[in-house]
């Protein structure tokens, strides 16, 4: 599938916000406020980045970081939840880039890390615009005949014609 264009807003931060890190066990109401914070700086990086309403999109995520130390991309999956719902999200606080965050209309690929010793952590994130594929064909009806056996053979529209004037057909 082609890409189209793209826009990438950055969020200036150098670690996942306190309470949205899977290894976090912060209380609910931690929880909610980062989620709302976050949500809304989301939002508000892609309404100024003026990324247009679209019918599918793939949002990429890359977390530029200053050192190798070992980090596991799976903890990141509470804050990846947060954007994503920020771009797409078919309620709460979101830019409604497209009607939903489902894998319908948003491809989420997940986290990637990028090592930059020379800058100060942030997030990246990128935002696609996919186009959906179509195939034009031709459709062919065709008529069917059942036998008692739960066979089928395909007849001519005349016969099929001739069965169900018949009454042998329903």
């Amino acid at each position: 599938m082609p890409d189209g264009e793209r826009w990438v807003i950055t969020l200036d931060m150098p670690r996942p916000p306190k309470g949205l890190h899977a290894n976090d066990r912060p209380s609910h109401w931690s929880k909610a406020r980062a989620t709302k914070e976050l949500r809304s700086l989301v939002y508000y990086k892609v309404m100024s980045a003026k990324v247009p309403t679209m019918y599918r999109c793939r949002v990429d995520v890359e977390w530029v970081v200053k050192t190798r130390a070992k980090r596991d991309l799976d903890n990141l999956a509470p804050m990846l939840k947060v954007i994503y719902d920020a771009v797409g999200s078919d309620r709460g606080i979101s830019a409604h880039v497209v009607p939903d965050d489902d894998p319908a209309h948003m491809e989420k690929p997940g986290a990637t890390i990028r090592y930059d010793k020379l800058t100060t952590p942030y997030f990246r994130v990128t935002i696609t615009r996919r186009y959906i594929s179509t195939r034009i064909g031709t459709v062919r009806a065709a008529w069917v005949l059942y036998d008692n056996d739960g066979d089928f053979k395909e007849i001519s529209e005349d016969r099929a014609e001739a069965l169900m004037s018949a009454g042998g057909g329903s």
